[in-house]
């Protein structure tokens, strides 16, 4: 039972890096061109993949950078999250397609891995 929840986790959580980065390049495809507005739009506007802060800090930061960053880094993938997930369900964006073309991609993984797993669960393999 543990060994499915960690599949599906994992799975979930291939499944929005693999969002979050397509909407991230749809937004933002040259992210070295300089434009710090359209960065910024991409990593508010759904592109910070949930389980991954977007800012770090070093020991010498002061206490006043750590709380104001650490809200902005997790902040950020939350926000990203009610965007690519929000929204598409309510059909107020584009990246429903987006979206609808990657439960297409997983969803054969996902069910070769339940049969993989019944297959498992019922010692045949």
């Amino acid at each position: 039972m543990g060994l499915g929840i960690r599949t599906a986790g994992h799975a979930l959580r291939n499944f929005d890096d693999a969002y979050a980065q397509r909407v991230r390049n749809i937004i933002h495809p040259n992210p070295d061109d300089g434009n710090t507005m359209r960065g910024l739009a991409a990593i508010y506007g759904g592109g910070s993949p949930v389980n991954k802060p977007v800012m770090e800090f070093s020991d010498t930061d002061s206490l006043v950078t750590k709380i104001l960053g650490t809200g902005a880094a997790y902040g950020a993938p939350a926000m990203g999250a009610a965007v690519r997930y929000g929204l598409p369900a309510t059909g107020l964006t584009a990246a429903g397609l987006g979206l609808a073309e990657l439960i297409q991609l997983y969803q054969a993984q996902l069910e070769q891995q339940a049969q993989q797993e019944q297959l498992l669960g019922n010692g045949v393999i």
